[in-house]
């Protein structure tokens, strides 16, 4: 079982931005390793899980997930890259779920193994230091090759 990040900040599930944004400040203050010279140690660790649970409970979306799945639904990835891990392929699972493939009859269970993750795209943009200092807009195209189902 996971960490209660409601119980650590000492505040009921339903907990405005402003009461855990205090309840923050106040266990903060309270534990943290400059203000306890006596025991380090066991202060670095609460302090460390009083700022865990205000990370999470202070982002509303990582607040349902954690509301839903408690502890261990933050510590997963993308479901999709999971799904592509255990089945191979691109991760889409629409494409295994489908209808009848007509291509090799089967219903999209298998073929291809696992693809690889395309690799960044990295390329250089011309802009001045005044550029850089008030901020603009610039556009840049990028064409790439991206294989279908069949390669």
């Amino acid at each position: 079982m996971g960490v209660d990040f409601y119980n650590v900040l000492r505040v009921n599930r339903d907990a405005t931005q402003e009461d855990l944004k205090k309840a923050y400040k106040r266990l903060a203050m309270r534990w943290h390793p400059d203000k306890n010279p006596v025991d380090n140690e066991g202060a670095e660790a609460k302090f460390k899980q009083v700022c865990q649970a205000y990370d999470v409970l202070s982002d509303p979306q990582r607040r349902q997930i954690y509301d839903i799945y408690g502890e261990e639904g933050l510590n997963y990835g993308d479901p999709d890259d999971i799904f592509a891990e255990f089945f191979g392929g691109s991760g889409d699972r629409d494409r295994v779920f489908k209808k009848k493939n007509s291509v090799n009859g089967s219903y999209g269970v298998g073929g291809g193994g696992k693809s690889k993750k395309l690799a960044a795209i990295e390329s250089k943009l011309v802009c001045s230091l005044e550029d850089l200092y008030k901020g603009t807009r610039r556009k840049m195209r990028i064409s790439r090759t991206v294989p279908d189902e069949f390669g």
